[in-house]
């Protein structure tokens, strides 16, 4: 996918020439490890930990932001830091004291790996990558991690002797894509200069439902968007059980309404109001064995004509 919506056409068995490629090889081996890593610590620590530790892992590409790229330091970078880590460990230790298979390595390795990741995707970025190969520089990646990927199942399978089924490949194309273009948009955002990298955020998508994941607040045209330094979202959900929680998968029926804005910006963006934006919905959750699965439906109530919707969410993992 990447390859085919390139701005610069790169021979396939040229790749490896690039500068960017190294980078996209041990990115692409990272992103296999931290999955099973992310999977332990759902199966060891619970679902629970494993969102909380990967999304707390963003203090990582921050504290590298300030000692690389001479990032501000404020008295809020620094709360946010010290109170990420220490919501790593009590949500770990609280799920360790619950599960007897719970420890703390896994969500420290998924909590440093992640953000080591994310840390690396910026340099690379920052040093390799031109505008034009963003494209290509994602779909090599992805393409390195489904080679190591396949690699890793085709050993576990000659070793169990289990069937390699279908459903893994359809997997992994429903969990690829998505992925695919949130690095794409990613890398995107971090072109801004205008912005520090720890600064830019989005409104949209799971966290402001009913929206596309740059869908609402500062932008210059339909596919430029902007974003802000700051950022408010209120959430209310109210979930009941269709299936009993006893079950092997339950499914929660999930009602919502979500409230958002998101302001503060060192450009003049061409569309900047800071209006609030809102929406309610209904949803599904279905718990599986790598986590829950969650589809719902969404209805802005109030937004700018600007704004780009999206009433159909996918979402796995944490669906909050």
């Amino acid at each position: 996918m990447g390859f085919l919506l390139a701005e610069r056409q790169i021979p396939i068995l040229e790749i490896y020439l690039e500068p960017w490629f190294p980078g996209a090889l041990v990115l692409g081996a990272l992103f296999i490890a931290i999955f099973f890593v992310m999977a332990m610590t759902a199966q060891k620590n619970g679902v629970s930990v494993t969102s909380i530790a990967g999304k707390m892992s963003v203090v990582v590409p921050i504290l590298f932001g300030i000692f690389l790229y001479n990032e501000s330091v404020t008295f809020f970078k620094i709360l946010g830091i010290v109170i990420a880590l220490i919501a790593v460990y009590l949500s770990s230790v609280k799920e360790e004291k619950q599960e007897k298979n719970g420890t703390l390595l896994f969500p420290v390795l998924l909590f440093i790996g992640s953000g080591t990741i994310d840390t690396l995707l910026k340099y690379v970025q920052v040093n390799y990558v031109a505008d034009a190969d963003v494209s290509v520089f994602s779909g090599s990646l992805f393409g390195i991690a489904a080679i190591f990927g396949f690699v890793i199942l085709t050993i576990r399978t000659i070793k169990k002797r289990e069937a390699f089924g279908l459903k893994n490949v359809l997997a992994g194309i429903i969990l690829g894509v998505p992925n695919y273009y949130s690095i794409v948009f990613l890398m995107k955002a971090l072109q801004n200069k205008n912005i520090e990298n720890d600064n830019k955020f989005a409104l949209g998508g799971k966290w402001l439902r009913g929206f596309d994941s740059l869908g609402a607040g500062p932008r210059n045209s339909s596919t430029t968007y902007i974003g802000g330094n700051n950022l408010f979202v209120t959430k209310f959900d109210l979930s009941r059980p269709l299936l009993s929680r006893h079950s092997d998968n339950p499914i929660d029926l999930n009602l919502f309404t979500d409230v958002g804005t998101i302001f503060g910006n060192n450009e003049n963006p061409t569309y900047s109001k800071e209006s609030i934006r809102a929406s309610y919905g209904v949803g599904v959750k279905f718990y599986t064995p790598i986590g829950p699965i969650g589809l719902s439906w969404s209805f802005p109530i109030q937004s700018e004509t600007y704004d780009i919707k999206r009433s159909f969410l996918f979402s796995i993992g944490d669906l909050s």
